[in-house]
């Protein structure tokens, strides 16, 4: 790569170096070390992570404009015209390169970053590494449905948080994280892919407890419900290549006319025929650190009502020489080994402007650093501890007026080479704890509303108070769906003989086209795949599966479908129906029942 000048200048994490995926002949080399280190010894997915690209630092967002700039040019032109296109390029090359080398294995690639039209190259991105608290998992719902909506509909993000330390240092013998993981795995069981990762803290479910305890149960009920609506997702999944869909949809996709789902950050459609309410807040065990980071926001200028505050740094660490101001939108310095150009052993760091609270009361702030902190508000010192040590969090609490902007400024004095960390967070005054059984889930008009748990039927433009116990999070079902749930297995392409259990949710009339194929490969492309058409006429309360169309090798030559008309207390919940209104041998003719 570098005799062929095909590497960025800046230098990445443990001196290694960015490569130019925009030159086709570089994208060449890579697949060549790809396809010799991992897919010829048997990998069958591929983790393609920091495609920003990730250069030296990725912690200040100033320095890593810059580095990314000093890097020049791509193969196509200047780095400020082309880069963010970074991570389009690199995932075309393995997916081009994969498809030649093979068609008997599909290309999955997992990215942290998208570009328009990324979806054509069989990429998932993820959200990168996140951080464990409730705020977070709020922030990643909201992500997850305007990414989606931006077109590129397969995302994903770590369950429970990448990094658990700030929050939740006790790890697995927290009870509160188990709380928080359990309701961030119920909202992974219901985006296009689901994952747990993360560090500090081991993810499987078995860490958790064993049968009987209420996280480990809990997170078993999600991952069960999650592989017997494969047969539902996976025909979502055929509906995103072939008729450009999306399997995580914002409330405005489906009810447009309804303004009030407009606004709506943690609802969402999951495929046609549910909706998702996760659950977001603590209803057993709350965090006992309970800061959020002040969001940009809330930030403001000390001469204007432009959002931003003023960073100041210093050579030395009594603000000894002035280097550089400049204007930031974040209330934190994070650098791991990246200082600005000009920094050597030691500085000092001062940020000043305006913060901007919320509601009147008493607010706990918290700053978390590892040098010496000076903190003041509205001309007040709260904070003053001059150690340098390895990171603490340092406590205070002030009384503020709601919507005023308070003038502050904090400095820091740093003496450890190459590092610095500097977060400022803060606790809002308490609100109403409000009901810790249930949540408020707003019903869209336009459409009648079953309870995925119980069956019962509720008209839509309200809203409404959910049940969430632990073990389960809101589903609701719009009358007029039909949703197909399969056997419990253990692995998406595990064969079962086992019947699919169609439940139809009465009220209006309803469609849906299940799809199937071999599971891997690319014999889809050429037709090798089945669709089994049903359609539910609700005023004659008949139920028609049309004729097979179409087979692959090894496509069952019969199946047998259990249906399921729900109403309360029936096909209901996560579990197979005991007693279906009719059981159907299908043998790809078309017929019609009435259950």
């Amino acid at each position: 790569m570098l005799s062929e000048g095909f590497l960025y200048s800046p230098i990445h994490w443990n001196n290694g170096r960015v490569y130019d995926a925009f030159n086709p002949e570089a994208r060449d080399l890579y697949w060549q070390y790809l396809k010799k280190g991992l897919f010829d010894i048997g990998v069958d997915a591929y983790w393609m992570d920091a495609t920003e690209p990730e250069f030296r630092c990725t912690d200040d967002r100033y320095i890593t404009e810059l580095s990314m700039k000093s890097g020049g040019r791509t193969f196509l032109g200047s780095f400020a015209r082309y880069l963010n296109a970074y991570s389009l390029m690199t995932t075309r090359g393995v997916y081009e390169h994969h498809r030649e080398a093979t068609d008997k294995k599909r290309v999955m690639i997992l990215t942290r970053s998208s570009y328009a039209g990324q979806q054509r190259y069989a990429a998932a991105t993820w959200s990168g590494d996140t951080f464990a608290s409730w705020d977070n998992l709020k922030v990643q719902i909201a992500s997850g449905i305007n990414f989606s909506m931006s077109g590129i509909p397969y995302w994903t993000h770590d369950i429970g948080g990448f990094n658990t330390d700030f929050h939740f240092p006790r790890g697995l013998s927290d009870p509160a994280y188990k709380e928080l993981f359990v309701r961030w795995f119920q909202f992974g069981a219901f985006c296009p892919i689901f994952r747990a990762h993360g560090t500090s803290i081991p993810r499987e479910m078995w860490n958790f407890g064993s049968r009987g305890d209420w996280a480990y149960d809990a997170l078993v009920d999600a991952d069960r419900l999650r592989y017997r609506l494969m047969p539902y997702i996976y025909s979502v999944a055929w509906r995103v290549t072939h008729d450009d869909y999306s399997i995580l949809r914002g409330l405005p996709m489906s009810f447009p006319d309804d303004r009030r789902t407009h606004s709506l950050s943690a609802q969402y459609m999951f495929g046609p025929s549910l909706m998702v309410c996760p659950v977001t807040r603590p209803m057993q065990y709350p965090p006992e650190y309970k800061g959020i980071d002040i969001t940009p926001n809330h930030f403001y200028s000390a001469d204007d009502d432009e959002h931003g505050v003023e960073l100041q740094v210093y050579r030395g660490t009594d603000f000894d020489s002035l280097l550089l101001v400049r204007r930031t939108d974040v209330g934190q310095i994070s650098w791991l080994g990246c200082l600005p150009v000009g920094l050597d052993t030691s500085y000092s760091i001062r940020l000043q402007g305006r913060i901007m609270s919320e509601s009147r009361g008493k607010y706990a702030l918290y700053v978390i650093t590892d040098g010496g902190v000076r903190f003041w508000i509205d001309n007040k010192l709260l904070i003053d501890e001059s150690s340098n040590s390895v990171r603490k969090t340092l406590a205070t609490s002030i009384d503020l007026n709601a919507l005023t902007k308070y003038a502050f400024r904090l400095e820091y004095r740093q003496f450890k080479p190459n590092n610095a960390l500097l977060r400022i967070n803060w606790e809002k005054p308490e609100a109403s704890p409000g009901d810790q059984k249930t949540i408020e889930v707003y019903l869209p008009q336009d459409a009648r509303w079953f309870d995925f748990w119980s069956g019962t039927l509720t008209n839509g433009g309200q809203t409404v108070h959910a049940d969430a116990p632990i073990n389960r999070l809101p589903l609701f079902v719009p009358a007029g769906s039909i949703i197909p749930m399969g056997p419990d297995i253990q692995y998406a392409n595990e064969q079962s003989n086992g019947p699919i259990e169609l439940r139809i949710y009465p009220g209006k009339n309803a469609d849906f086209t299940l799809y199937d194929d071999e599971g891997d490969g690319y014999n889809y492309e050429k037709a090798a795949y089945t669709l089994i058409p049903f359609h539910w006429d609700d005023p004659n309360r008949t139920l028609t599966i049309g004729s097979q169309q179409g087979t692959f090798p090894g496509a069952p030559a019969s199946r047998k479908f259990n249906i399921v008309l729900v109403r309360e207390n029936h096909g209901v919940g996560g579990g197979s129906t005991p007693q279906p209104d009719k059981a159907v041998p299908y043998k790809g003719k078309a017929i019609s029942v009435r259950p």
